[in-house]
């Protein structure tokens, strides 16, 4: 876990510690163990030969089988228990085939807007080709990235919502 990370944990970990005496009732959240199977014929993947002959041909076919674990837990605050913190993987996220990981607060508005704020570190990094068609030798480099995001959902209870990131 590098630095940015840990920092992020760390302040979450004390706002939520310091902002009240731990009620269980307040603690929410689900796990599911997942499996899924993984096929790739990509360029990107290094698990082919670092040297390429020919550019025009398909990456080397790849098979993984995975299991892990996903979820969420969140913790009310405030005497209304209209603000929370979270973390984990959001179901929104799952439907759609992103396997993003978050940290974030959310705050319910009286006009029944949901504001959410989240950090979503890398939580599969890797390594591709730096140019996956150059012929000849070929180098790696890092796959990794980090994503700040704002959702308002339910603007002014109408129903309409906006999800916007930067990463």
């Amino acid at each position: 876990m590098n630095g940015k990370n840990l920092l992020s944990v760390a302040i979450l970990s004390s706002l939520a510690g310091s902002a009240f005496a731990f009620d269980s009732s307040r603690i929410s959240g689900e796990i599911i163990f997942a499996t899924g199977y993984m096929s790739s014929n990509s360029n990107l993947s290094t698990e082919s030969d670092s040297f390429l002959k020919d550019n025009t041909k398909k990456g080397s076919h790849n098979d993984d089988f995975i299991v892990m674990p996903l979820g969420n837990i969140a913790y009310d605050l405030g005497e209304q228990r209209n603000q929370r913190v979270y973390l984990g993987t959001s179901r929104d996220d799952l439907a759609v085939g992103d396997l993003a990981f978050e940290i974030g607060y959310q705050y319910d508005m009286q006009n029944g807007t949901q504001v959410d704020v989240a950090y979503l570190p890398t939580v599969l990094s890797g390594k591709a080709w730096k140019n996956p068609y150059l012929e000849g030798n070929r180098s790696k480099t890092d796959v990794d990235g980090h994503a700040f995001r704002l959702k308002l959902n339910s603007i002014a209870g109408t129903g309409f919502s906006l999800d916007m990131a930067y990463a």
